[in-house]
């Protein structure tokens, strides 16, 4: 089975617990607040040595669109990569 991930926008801490109550027996769902709202100069600063991200978020450009017009998004992420 694949594993469903939302991502709530980080105003949005209502949603994120409601989803957290709601799956929290489900282990192939995955809650997480969008932090990429970060100020520039951190992000700057952040080092680049390993990338430790589960998928890759450059491949969903419409996820961002997403969280930001309706404050979440869902992402079905394969397990096999």
């Amino acid at each position: 089975m694949d594993r469903i991930v939302f991502v709530v926008r980080a105003d949005r801490t209502d949603l994120y617990e409601a989803l957290r109550s709601a799956f929290a027996r489900e282990l192939d769902v995955e809650i997480l607040v969008d932090r990429r709202t970060m100020p520039t100069r951190r992000r700057q600063a952040a080092s680049h040595e390993t990338d430790r991200r589960r998928f890759d978020r450059r491949l969903r450009p419409q996820v961002d669109g997403e969280v930001k017009q309706r404050g979440w998004a869902v992402i079905r992420v394969s397990k096999g990569g």
